[in-house]
């Protein structure tokens, strides 16, 4: 006979499970054999036993003196803390209760402050990590709220010392015969319009007389801003950042590009670009080609992507993107 029964089980803290069934844990199918209980097995007086000896433990530990000795080491001990105690003190005699009571049962509410947890001591390097974090974090705050004021005042942006030592001893260049309002854009509003030109390259000569371009000796370090009539930057010759090692640095980046060239694929719009008479692949976040958001240039292959991520973690690769993107001067 297949006897389904009821059990309330109490944790150690005082807090009740949810009833179950074992019937209905355990349903009686044809082909699996049925729990059955020992014979000799009364459950009436298992439970008997069971309480009986939870009431045995729970004398065995005087709670004041617990609470006493606490107190004296400077802790606070609440009712449910202290239940855990005298359960941990009676867990030879309470391994055999199946349903758990107590006199004053604690809150359920989880909602209900308790006192804080003990945890083990952080070593230097946690506590070093932490207080970096907290610094860097209150840096970016009070930097986010300097923008915030400065939008709402119209105040333009604050730059660094270094930046405006950068911007001092830049050497502007003035096109006298250029106003940005009245400049032609294409129909994206980035670009200018495509306009029919020579097919081949033109003579310096040809460009500065008939063009009415104006040549400048430029050293390819120095930063030259290009204003027009209204003093407005509208070009930028960027130059190179400070320091020693900036050219082995480019050095380095050619001859990585230089190997990789060997190992890829190239298609037959890679090879006829408009960028010169030498392959070139797009690589990065791109804003154009009909998206709606920008997003990762998408590559030929999963092999020729694999082999422009790495040549794009070096570091010679790293400053070169640093520089364009000002964080570098």
């Amino acid at each position: 006979m297949f006897i389904p029964f009821f059990l309330d089980i109490g944790t150690r803290s005082g807090r009740c499970y949810s009833p179950w069934i074992i019937s209905d844990i355990c349903p009686i199918l044809p082909n699996k054999a049925p729990l059955r209980a020992r014979r000799p097995f009364d459950l009436e007086s298992a439970l008997a036993r069971a309480a009986s000896a939870k009431d045995e433990g729970e004398a065995d530990v005087d709670e004041v003196e617990v609470e006493t000795e606490l107190a004296a080491e400077g802790e606070t001990v609440t009712d449910l803390n202290l239940q855990h105690l005298a359960d941990d003190a009676s867990a030879s005699t309470y391994h055999t209760q199946t349903s758990a009571s107590t006199d004053s049962e604690p809150s359920t509410n989880l909602d209900t402050p308790q006192d804080p947890q003990i945890g083990p001591v952080r070593s230097k390097d946690a506590r070093r990590q932490q207080l970096r974090a907290e610094t860097r974090q209150k840096f970016r705050a009070k930097r986010r709220q300097k923008c915030e004021e400065e939008a709402r005042t119209g105040a333009p942006p604050s730059l660094k010392k270094v930046v405006l030592k950068r911007v001092a001893s830049s050497q502007p260049l003035p096109a006298t015969q250029f106003n940005l309002d009245t400049a032609r854009v294409g129909i994206n509003g980035w670009t200018g319009p495509r306009v029919k030109g020579a097919e081949g390259p033109v003579p310096l000569e040809e460009a500065v007389e008939d063009e009415k371009m104006t040549l400048y000796n430029w050293d390819g370090e120095s930063c030259c801003p290009i204003l027009d009539n209204q003093d407005r930057v509208v070009a930028v010759l960027a130059g190179r950042p400070q320091g020693s090692n900036w050219k082995g640095l480019m050095s380095e980046a050619a001859n990585k590009i230089a190997r990789t060239r060997d190992r890829i694929h190239f298609t037959d719009k890679q090879l006829n670009n408009g960028r010169g008479k030498f392959p070139a692949i797009s690589v990065g976040v791109s804003y154009g080609g009909g998206r709606q958001e920008p997003g990762n240039v998408a590559q030929s292959s999963a092999a020729v992507l694999t082999l422009l991520t790495g040549l794009l973690a070096y570091q010679c690769f790293l400053s070169l993107s640093d520089f364009a993107n000002g964080k570098s001067v």
